[in-house]
């Protein structure tokens, strides 16, 4: 079936779809209004916690129909079908927002002082904000619903970001959204651009699972104010931090030939001092070779990871530091390769030290609670030592960056944000391959001002957004963004976006698994290649269940996206046996189709189910116009949790159904041998039991069918040939494996 017959019936299914759904929505009864109940509280000293009382509260948008908490902080309101996002404010606290399901639960909300809120946002505006761009949370409760143990490793129940081995040898394992490399997403710690430069590929494995509270990811135009670099999305991760409830948290691991520990430890120094400190290790033992093939499954080695931060409270004034210090290293190829006994064998050594440091400074108006100012400094040194056969890259980043921001509130749904940013980047990558040597270093002093103004009522709302800077390299650089909302009716919704991204791409470390290989090399003399794209997209979603009677709760969205390069650089494996890197010449783009319903047909089951369809083509200099390699153009997900009725078992049960991928060509594997790999299906499964709200024991397995890619390594026979080729991967390459996991918390001790 040729491509356009493909399209045209996925859209005679879609329209299908959309008219039983909008049959559905004219005869759905209206709901009955309902009343939320909750209790409004405050922190005192010594994190004492009582009720607050005179404090507003009301539905977004109906500021003149608000109730006020009485002396015990207690509240009630009506919530009709069109209520869902609750706002509580009171002088000299930062306003809440509460995203609220018709649920017979009483609320508790507790509000901070406005010196407690250091992201330099007012919450009540930045919900708004929310609503309007496509975003999504993954929550702790999600994370611990599969083996969470670094960042590349905590989307296994999650269909917006797709994980993939990137070579069978390193462990090394790359993120997609919107159908792109994990490359073209900025990944942000805290707000704060984090793993870019020689990190983007490798900085994954950086930020152990145990450590994340929470993962915001945006798809398409994100903000302007954290900068260019966004061409498919955001993502941005929340850590452990000193004003959490948990005190202590204790993870254990032992799965794969892995022994993995963490602990994240919260205190209190004194009134105005509090700091947290996060712990890891990991030692990877498991020398296996299951297939045979001479060379190990699983990498071995180990890292050492820690954080500390500090956080300091006053009337007007928060600062928050955050330092963290990694110590990574990898070793794998043949199973007779010692890293201290010279041989001729195959060995492949990734060595990394990462050091960074946040400081967020946060200054709030005495005047009006509505503004502040915000100044963020950040600095990273990576240093990595890479040697794989007779090759090595040698890499070394030292950034800084500063950036301040100032934003204001005025009038209900209105938040204006403008700052500058100074960026320096020294970035050096060595490759010494087949008796050349390649040097690609890069300084990049870039200096820019943005502004980004939001609107938002009931039943619309957008954030328009630019970016001016002068790149060093690049001159001036302009970055306009435009997200829109539009609410058909109370239960469906329409989201817009657009917008530019930019980087640098960094040829040698984004790329470094396809040189671990007998590949010839040929990469541009030039190292600065540009990487712009434009980004559009549409969401629809549809809320359906609201009411307290509805036996289904649950909502369903749609959305696509389109990304489309006026100039990339273009990784070319199309010709047997060599990889060329250059600049793009002709069409590049990616379309992405995604629909995702979310379903509660009982209180303690919950079931995601989607859909994803990619379109992805490259111009590629000698073949023309091509599917972009070892991705599936479908993908279908199924997870399902449930909890026993005492909330003591947990079961999660995951499935992952992929497409044919295109393969590229090897030295031994021309296209008309093998063009497509098989389709394949992987089975996740979890079982958690707490103990007493503080202990969890979890066991669980992973690829619970065995499915496993038997020619993971081409001509492993002659490592050092044009014929070794470890990165054509498109599926698992281990099978059936088990994994032992506990939990152990303790939380801070309230008082009301």
């Amino acid at each position: 079936m040729s491509l356009d017959s493909r399209l045209n019936l996925c859209l005679m299914y879609l329209r299908l779809l959309f008219c039983l759904l909008f049959c559905g929505f004219a005869f759905s009864a209206p709901a009955q209004a309902i009343k939320i109940e909750g209790v409004i509280l405050e922190t005192v000293q010594d994190n004492q916690q009582k009720p607050l009382a005179g404090a507003a509260v009301y539905w977004l948008g109906k500021a003149k129909r608000a109730v006020q908490t009485d002396s015990l902080g207690r509240f009630g309101i009506t919530q009709n079908l069109s209520d869902s996002i609750l706002i509580v404010s009171f002088v000299g606290y930062v306003a809440d927002t509460v995203k609220v399901k018709n649920s017979s639960k009483a609320l508790t909300i507790l509000l901070e002082t406005s010196s407690q809120n250091l992201n330099v946002t007012v919450d009540a505006r930045t919900a708004q904000t929310d609503a309007i761009q496509q975003k999504e949370m993954i929550r702790l409760k999600d994370l611990r619903k599969a083996a969470c143990c670094n960042l590349s490793e905590s989307f296994e129940t999650n269909a917006t970001v797709d994980v993939s081995n990137m070579d069978a040898l390193t462990g090394t394992k790359q993120v997609r959204m919107l159908g792109l490399d994990g490359v073209y997403t900025q990944i942000m710690l805290e707000n704060v651009s984090s793993l870019r430069g020689l990190a983007a590929r490798s900085g994954l494995r950086m930020i152990p699972g145990a450590w994340i509270k929470s993962i915001d990811i945006t798809k398409g135009s994100g903000s302007v104010v954290y900068g260019y670099e966004s061409l498919a999305g955001q993502m941005n991760l929340q850590l452990h931090a000193p004003e959490h409830q948990e005190k202590i948290h204790l993870n254990a691991y032992l799965g794969f030939g892995r022994l993995e520990g963490n602990s994240n430890y919260s205190y209190q120094l004194n009134k105005k001092w509090s700091a947290a400190t996060l712990l890891h290790a990991s030692y990877n033992f498991w020398r296996q070779d299951n297939n045979h093939d001479g060379f190990l499954d699983v990498p071995n080695g180990y890292q050492y990871n820690g954080v500390q931060r500090f956080r300091y409270d006053s009337k007007n004034f928060v600062s928050q530091t955050l330092i963290q210090a990694v110590k990574d290293k990898n070793l794998s190829g043949e199973t007779r390769f010692s890293e201290n006994e010279p041989s001729n064998a195959y060995g492949v050594v990734l060595n990394q030290e990462r050091v960074q440091f946040i400081s967020k400074n946060a200054f709030l108006s005495q005047k009006s609670e509505e503004q502040s100012l915000g100044i963020v400094v950040s600095g990273i040194h990576h240093n990595s030592d890479n040697h794989f056969g007779l090759r090595s890259m040698q890499g070394q980043q030292n950034t800084l960056m500063a950036n301040i921001i100032f934003q204001t509130c005025f009038g209900v749904g209105k938040l204006l944000r403008t700052g500058a940013n100074l960026v320096y980047d020294h970035t050096q990558q060595k490759l010494w391959a087949d008796s050349s040597f390649y040097d690609f270093s890069r300084k990049e002093r870039v200096g820019g001002v943005f502004g980004e103004f939001t609107r938002s009522t009931d039943h619309y709302g957008i954030i328009i957004g630019m970016r001016a800077d002068y790149h060093n390299l690049k001159g001036l650089l302009l970055t306009p963004r435009l997200n829109l909302r539009y609410n058909i009716n109370p239960r469906q919704t329409l989201l817009l976006s657009g917008g530019r991204g930019f980087r640098y791409a960094n040829i040698i470390s984004d790329n470094l698994s396809y040189f671990i290989s007998g590949r010839a090399v040929s990469l541009p003399s030039d190292a600065n290649l540009e990487e712009d794209a434009w980004n559009m997209g549409a969401n629809w979603s549809y809320s359906f269940g609201s009411n307290e009677e509805a036996r289904f709760k649950g909502k369903l969205s749609v959305d696509f996206y389109r990304t489309w390069f006026s100039s990339q650089s273009v990784v070319d494996l199309e010709t047997a046996a060599a990889i060329s890197i250059y600049a793009l010449q002709g069409q590049s783009y990616a379309n992405s189709l995604h629909a995702n319903l979310e379903l509660n047909p009982h209180p303690r089951f919950e079931l995601s189910t989607s859909y994803k369809y990619y379109h992805i083509k490259t111009t590629y200099r000698d073949f023309g116009e091509r599917e972009l390699p070892l991705v599936a153009q479908h993908r279908a997900m199924l997870n399902m949790a449930y909890k026993s009725q005492n909330r003591r078992w947990l079961y999660d049960l995951t499935f992952n159904a992929y497409s044919s991928k295109r393969l590229m060509p090897t030295f031994l594997l021309l296209p008309r041998d093998s063009e497509r790999s098989p389709a394949f299906l992987i089975v996740n499964a979890q079982i958690t039991r707490k103990f007493l709200n503080q202990l969890e024991i979890y066991l669980g397995g992973e690829n619970l069918l065995n499915v496993m890619q038997h020619d993971l390594i081409i001509g492993a026979d002659a490592p050092f040939s044009r014929a070794f080729d470890a990165a054509r991967v498109w599926g698992p390459s281990m099978g059936s494996m088990a994994y032992l996991g506990l939990r152990w918390t303790l939380d801070k001790p309230s008082k009301q």
